[in-house]
């Protein structure tokens, strides 16, 4: 699986090329949590078309209670939600993550986040 959190999934989708992510992994099924769904629900109620475009092209996939209390550990981070999810997600189904801005709050906040080993792309 790979798992987009809102800033990669709705940079692509702007660009309606999300077609290349399954290109590049033509075995793997693309994927957002409920978090990046709400985000990109917010957008959409703002009127932004690509939205559907992306709701489209991905599969919305719920966390599993084990998820959601690492995603609670999180809370002390400045990770937004759907970013949180994302890393719980990835955490504990071994998905790879792609990304625009984690890498940057990952290193700011090691000391929390260092038990996470997730692809960051």
């Amino acid at each position: 699986m790979i798992v987009f959190d809102t800033d990669m999934v709705s940079t692509f989708g702007k660009l309606r090329r999300l077609d290349l992510f399954k290109e590049m992994f033509p075995c793997r099924r693309l994927v957002i949590p409920t978090g990046v769904y709400q985000e990109l629900s917010r957008a959409k109620e703002m009127g932004y078309t690509f939205v559907d475009y992306i709701l489209e092209s991905v599969e919305v996939v719920s966390l599993t209670k084990e998820e959601l209390n690492l995603v609670g550990e999180l809370d002390k981070t400045s990770l937004d939600s759907g970013e949180k999810e994302c890393l719980a997600i990835c955490k504990k189904r071994d998905y790879v993550l792609l990304t625009t801005i984690l890498r940057r709050k990952i290193s700011a906040r090691k000391r929390v986040l260092i038990s996470l080993t997730c692809t960051l792309s």
